[in-house]
């Protein structure tokens, strides 16, 4: 009988260091996993921030290919009445060259 209770004692005494010992096990576990949260959610944090960050640059970067459209447009049409006032302005040279040259061909036959 007293070799059965030595031997409950050291049972007991071994179950309760191993839950001594699961307790300590699992605190750190805790800690961990608490930590691994907290570094996710810093990486998420970071993520998301960035991402917001390329966003913006987007946008920006889709207003100012808007701009530059609108001022190439501008430009393009700037030309256009140019280049219809060049025509014009040559066409009408050509007209006064002619009658010159007409009037000079008329002193010549005279």
């Amino acid at each position: 009988m007293e070799f059965s209770l030595r031997n409950e004692a050291q049972t007991r005494s071994t179950l309760n260091t191993q839950v001594e010992q699961l307790k300590s096990d699992n605190s750190q576990l805790k800690r961990v996993v608490s930590c691994d949260r907290r570094e996710k959610q810093e990486i998420i944090d970071a993520t998301t921030s960035e991402l917001k960050r390329v966003e913006q640059a987007i946008e920006m970067l889709k207003d100012s290919e808007s701009k530059l459209k609108t001022d190439l447009n501008a430009q393009i049409d700037e030309l256009k009445i140019n280049n219809t006032e060049l025509q014009r302005a040559r066409s009408t040279d050509r007209k006064v060259a002619q009658k010159t040259i007409d009037a000079q061909n008329q002193e010549l036959k005279k």
